[in-house]
């Protein structure tokens, strides 16, 4: 009888240990969280969809092109308005809210890819170890709050998808259309999601249901143009992978630079996550098709490395779990040999579990307060952008990024900003050859009534040459009025 008993606690032992360790891994993100709150900073591409968003939210309708760039940009298709309108609806609410929407985002991103990882088989201390080399891989993409922001969970949503398709296909695929149109109408990111969706199509789906891999396929292709552009959606993705600086692999699309620390800990990251999925991971052919891809695409730009390690994420997770070994949630406890030992080891375990739980939500609550706290911070440089416009009045002005975002979400023309294949293509260069000091970049002091330029900086030179006089200085930039 006693040993009955005893190997029922055992059992209700092992259940319940299993269940609070999958709690590791959410301890894990928490603390991420709690690390990236007090350092999330409002980077380049960002204010430029408040702004716009702040304008179609006004008017209740589309502009023509970008309507606070004296610059040409009629011709620009304007795509990810809902995008446009989130980011304006968020940071209406709090100067806040669009560093607490990426702190949300990252960690639903986080979870539903973990999560998906422990049902496949994953265990928890892999699971964990993997999301910390993700976290540490994707420190400026959690800590630095850009447009990109709003294609973490729909990518997320995809993988996953994707991956249980593989497992088992059936109907459900055909929830991939309406995601990648809703994502479509977010942000251009959807184009991964695209070639992504392409990747399982191809090389695993065909084989398997060829009319239904054919028909997902085209449904997926068409839900990108469901947007206000609609047919012009193309000449907006053509624009966007074109554009001066994806060009010239600078910017947003700069190469990994070995200099760079974050680059440096991103590559590393995607090292260890590939060698654990390749090694003793589970990939599927449509699965290294599209890690190669992803690859490949991240040493064009690093800002690719982001879809690299979060797809590398769930396989990595796998393949460390085997690596370190079968965690307490799978091994096997000997029975007790009498039921006080047993209960007192569940007791011993429930408590455990219940320590996780509590820190886990604390962290997370320590996230949040922090980011709340630090309203006055992102607000960003308000004392700046208002003495540039109380020097630049309703005149035209040029500065440089992300400062001419935050210029035009407070109401002040500037001559070019993101998104910067709006432009055109002479436009966008001289915009980019004034902040290199560059001769080219004239046109773009000409075609401005106010320059704007860091104290010391090779467009301060430039801006002085072509006889623009200092008016004024906000912090550490220099106003010129240019008389043309």
């Amino acid at each position: 009888m006693a040993s009955t008993v005893a190997r029922q606690l055992d059992s209700r032992e092992r259940l319940r240990s299993g269940r609070d360790q999958h709690w590791v891994p959410a301890l894990v993100v928490a603390a991420l969280a709690c690390y990236l709150a007090p350092r999330i900073l409002t980077g380049a591409d960002t204010m430029w969809m408040v702004a716009l968003g702040g304008r179609i939210a006004a008017t209740g309708g589309l502009p023509t092109g970008v309507p606070f760039a004296a610059a040409e940009t009629s011709e620009w298709p304007n795509v990810p308005v809902l995008g446009e309108l989130v980011m304006h609806w968020i940071h209406s609410l709090s100067a806040a809210g669009l560093a607490l929407a990426l702190l949300v985002l990252s960690t639903i991103t986080l979870l539903t890819l973990a999560h998906h990882a422990l049902q496949a088989g994953a265990r928890s201390v892999g699971t964990a170890l993997a999301l910390a080399i993700v976290g540490v891989g994707m420190l400026p993409t959690f800590g630095v709050v850009r447009a990109q922001m709003l294609s973490l969970v729909p990518f997320a949503m995809l993988t996953v998808l994707l991956r249980a398709q593989s497992s088992s296909p059936n109907r459900f695929i055909w929830l991939v259309v309406p995601l990648i149109a809703v994502w479509g109408n977010l942000h251009g990111g959807v184009l991964v999601g695209v070639a992504l969706t392409g990747c399982y199509v191809v090389f695993s789906r065909l084989r398997a249901t060829p009319g239904t891999a054919l028909l997902v396929g085209l449904a997926t292709v068409a839900a990108v143009w469901m947007n206000p552009a609609l047919l012009r959606t193309a000449r907006y993705y053509v624009g966007v992978l074109s554009n001066e600086a994806a060009r010239r692999g600078t910017e947003l699309w700069a190469r990994p630079d070995l200099g760079s620390v974050f680059d440096v800990l991103m590559v590393l990251a995607a090292l260890a996550l590939g060698l654990a999925a390749l090694l003793r991971g589970r990939l599927r052919v449509w699965e290294l098709v599209a890690t190669l891809g992803m690859a490949g695409a991240t040493v064009t730009s690093a800002r690719h490395g982001m879809w690299l390690l979060l797809f590398l994420l769930g396989p990595g997770a796998l393949g460390l779990s085997r690596l370190v070994g079968r965690d307490q949630s799978t091994r096997s406890t000997p029975p007790a040999t009498h039921p006080a030992q047993a209960y007192e080891r569940t007791r011993r375990a429930r408590t455990l579990g219940v320590l996780v739980r509590a820190l886990t939500m604390g962290l997370a609550v320590v996230a949040v307060a922090s980011v709340l706290g630090r309203t006055a911070v992102l607000q960003g440089p308000v004392q700046t952008v208002q003495a540039i416009k109380a020097l630049a009045g309703r005149q035209v002005v040029l500065a440089p990024e992300p400062l001419a975002e935050d210029l035009a979400a407070a109401g002040v023309t500037i001559w070019v900003s993101n998104p910067i294949d709006a432009f055109r293509p002479e436009d966008q260069a001289a915009y980019l050859d004034v902040w290199l000091g560059r001769d080219r970049g004239r046109r773009a002091i000409e075609a401005s009534d106010v320059v704007v330029a860091r104290l010391g900086s090779p467009a301060l030179t430039l801006a002085g040459s072509t006889g623009c006089i200092e008016v004024g200085r906000a912090t550490d930039f220099a106003v010129l009025a240019c008389r043309h």
